[in-house]
């Protein structure tokens, strides 16, 4: 169980959205593949989804020793994301270039922005930069564990058997 855990850690834990590193850099892999393999007009149908998921941890549930997450409110986690999301999003729907983005005049223009957010969520990745693991999870939280099975194991009488 969690020591030092309050309301703001509910929010954090319950509202944020979490990804696992592997399933975001499968999904920019599938992204990549989707965009670069597919020839003629894409379809959403057909598009990769990118799957967030819980926080790992709750009160009463440790963050896992050998899993490494991504929060989207850490960091630029949340724009680069985004960025990612929305340069897809131009791509399948190239109406969304009426609204003039910056730099993307054309749909090749939004493919390569997509290729460029792609890059930037692998390269972050690698570089570790705030990719979340179960010790940068605690100290960041300031939450420490208590192992509910070692602190109950104990007896809590006397030993021995004299009067």
């Amino acid at each position: 169980m969690y020591n030092n855990w309050d309301c703001k850690m509910d929010v954090i834990t319950g509202h944020l959205r979490w990804y696992r590193t592997i399933d975001l850099i499968t999904f920019v892999h599938e992204v990549c593949e989707f965009v670069l393999g597919t020839i003629g007009r894409l379809s959403e149908a057909y598009a990769p989804k990118l799957i967030h998921r819980p926080c790992p941890a709750q009160i009463n549930v440790r963050f896992p020793h050998d899993q490494l997450y991504i929060c989207e409110g850490v960091g630029g986690w949340s724009y680069r994301i985004n960025t990612l999301l929305l340069s897809l999003s131009i791509v399948l729907h190239p109406n969304k270039l009426q609204r003039r983005y910056p730099e993307v005049d054309t749909l090749g223009d939004a493919e390569m922005a997509l290729l460029a957010s792609a890059a930037e969520v692998v390269g972050s990745i690698e570089r570790l930069q705030d990719v979340i693991d179960r010790d940068s999870f605690e100290q960041r939280y300031e939450i420490q564990w208590r192992d509910m099975t070692t602190a109950s194991s104990g007896t809590s009488g006397p030993s021995g058997s004299g009067s």
